[in-house]
């Protein structure tokens, strides 16, 4: 049982988690125009994450 059927089980038994950091995001440094940021956050309901840089929205084709 892997951490999405985790996630399945608790959204069927109705019960509410609060967001948390399963995989956190390391800290680096990038040089260039691109970068991939990866990080894994759970939570019942499903959590919505967003991206921001300078307080302005970060979208996956920027």
């Amino acid at each position: 049982m892997g951490p999405e059927d985790d996630v399945t089980e608790r959204k069927m038994s109705g019960h509410e988690e609060q967001p948390y950091f399963v995989q956190h995001l390391e800290n680096r440094t990038f040089t260039g125009d691109e970068c991939t940021l990866k990080c894994i956050i759970m939570g019942t309901p499903i959590p919505h994450v967003e991206w921001t840089i300078n307080e302005e929205l970060v979208t996956e084709d920027e």
